[in-house]
């Protein structure tokens, strides 16, 4: 095998793997909870100020971001 290739196992770990990953993000609620914007322990967002509580789980706000961690 050359520099560039993958075995058909290493191909369908990464498949296995990939689809995992989808499942994951598919599953991330997309709301004030879950959004980087959010401060930590108050209900307030860096974008917009005061979220009232009935906003808290709109998914609709175009500012929401997912905060990723490098590993």
């Amino acid at each position: 095998m050359g520099r560039n290739s993958m075995s058909r196992e290493k191909l369908d770990d990464r498949i296995s793997w990939l689809k995992r990953e989808l499942a994951d993000l598919e599953a991330t609620p997309t709301n004030c909870l879950t959004c980087a914007n959010k401060k930590y322990s108050a209900n307030e967002c860096v974008k917009h100020g005061d979220i009232p509580l009935d906003c808290l789980v709109r998914t609709d706000c175009p500012d929401w971001e997912l905060e990723l961690i490098p590993f």
